[in-house]
């Protein structure tokens, strides 16, 4: 299977979250519920459970021969897809229904972060606030310090609710070829970004420029 298509997947399901109005899920919730997807290494039970129903939605979609049966089936179009690529498709949605194999996103985020610091591990704050400084904040400074550390070191970039974030976020998964007894196989993990963060990509700018305003170092408006 290629990486790409966990991406696909990734994004298919993030676009089905703004587009698919056939829930009654109110703005407010389905932006958090976008955001949380999104952004997070783990989940609450709640959107577990959502990513669970969505998945079943899509092998549907992209599976069942007469396609208008599904609901999704008016925003996304997979007549272009190949046999194979539904099949890939289908393959990433089923592990993330699949209840038997296990994705210990936490102990693959801590070991990606090991490999990836190496000696620095034990000051990673530090070196946080340095790339922050020198690289991020320049490009993007409505992006905060605290909160891009707290994403360096857990996975977490948006817990909006003051609830348990303890389920692990099976989109963020994806599946490279591992060699096993002289085989490449494929391997569910996090092989995706613990640098940048996901932060970048969404209220970086705004046409209403009353958001980028600031005053002594705190932006004055971050809501209506």
């Amino acid at each position: 299977m290629e990486t790409q298509t966990s991406i696909l997947a990734r994004d298919i399901i993030l676009l089905s979250i703004i587009l698919d109005w056939s829930e009654d899920i109110g703005i407010q919730e389905r932006v958090e519920l976008f955001l949380e997807i999104y952004g997070n290494i783990c989940v609450r039970e709640k959107t577990e459970k959502f990513i669970k129903d969505r998945a079943y939605d899509l092998i549907r979609t992209i599976t069942d021969s007469d396609e208008t049966k599904s609901k999704l089936s008016k925003i996304i179009d997979v007549s272009n897809l190949k046999f194979r690529e539904r099949d890939d498709l289908e393959f990433v949605f089923k592990f993330w229904r699949s209840p038997k194999n296990n994705y210990e996103i936490v102990k693959y985020w801590d070991y990606r972060l090991r490999s990836y610091y190496k000696r620095r591990f034990d000051y990673i704050e530090n070196v946080c606030d340095w790339d922050y400084q020198m690289k991020l904040k320049p490009r993007a400074e409505m992006i905060n310090l605290k909160e891009f550390t707290k994403w360096r070191k857990t996975g977490q970039a948006f817990e909006v609710r003051e609830t348990l974030y303890d389920r692990p976020n099976r989109v963020t998964a994806t599946a490279e070829g591992m060699k096993e007894d002289g085989l490449t196989v494929s391997k569910w993990g996090y092989f995706s970004d613990i640098v940048v963060g996901p932060f970048i990509a969404f209220g970086c700018d705004s046409e209403n420029k009353e958001y980028l305003k600031t005053q002594n170092d705190f932006h004055i408006k971050v809501n209506n």
